[in-house]
């Protein structure tokens, strides 16, 4: 591949990538089911983590376009983590690099930093290699560490392509049904082992809650 296209290829495919998205969003009806309390918080940018499963990571542009919040999502330092940070800075998303298997300590610092200034964060707890729906990552610590709210956020879209990936990455197709839902903020009081299982069940609970109301099969 001719060098100078090996360098803006990470661009090109997220610009595709948001043209599409946007078509995704526009022919489709969506809805939106958010707590009264999350709806007000982010209203007023008050700093949160919001965590998303990693094959359910295509829509997060709109959570936080929808609530206009200055957030930054934590994107792996693995090879395509370059297409992700691209496709979110189209959205005028900031982005941390770093995951739970490389860069792990700066990636916290970062966080640390972000929320203390303000900034919400977006993780993708099971990423960048899984195992799916595993929490394997440190920002359920930090949020008890700092008491910032905790908002699990997930979609589910009545037609798509499932990817047969690890993750079994979620393409939502034009002209569906999507449902966009954030759970009630959850202070959590170590971010410990117990308490990690505990976020985990409710967001596997929650994904395939929304899945079976749309009739969504993930194998």
């Amino acid at each position: 591949m001719p060098r100078i296209l090996h360098q803006f290829l990470p661009t090109l495919t997220a610009l595709l990538i948001k043209l599409y998205v946007t078509i995704v969003v526009i022919t489709s009806k969506k809805i939106m089911r958010i707590d009264t309390d999350v709806d007000s918080m982010l209203q007023r940018r008050n700093p949160v983590i919001m965590f998303f499963w990693h094959n359910r990571i295509m829509l997060i542009p709109y959570f936080t376009k929808h609530y206009k919040s200055d957030a930054a999502a934590v994107v792996s330092t693995h090879g395509d983590g370059e297409y992700v940070t691209k496709f979110l800075q189209l959205h005028k998303l900031k982005t941390l690099r770093g995951s739970s298997r490389t860069g792990a300590m700066q990636a916290a610092k970062n966080i640390i930093h972000s929320l203390h200034t303000g900034t919400s964060i977006a993780v993708t707890p099971d990423g960048p290699k899984g195992p799916r729906y595993t929490i394997n990552s440190n920002a359920q610590k930090i949020a008890a560490k700092l008491n910032v709210p905790v908002l699990l956020c997930c979609y589910s879209t009545s037609r798509s392509v499932i990817v047969r990936s690890w993750d079994r990455f979620i393409i939502p197709l034009p002209f569906s049904t999507i449902i966009f839902e954030i759970t009630t903020p959850i202070i959590l009081k170590d971010g410990e082992a117990g308490e990690t299982k505990l976020l985990q069940e409710r967001m596997v609970k929650q994904a395939d809650l929304l899945d079976q109301e749309l009739g969504l099969r993930i194998e």
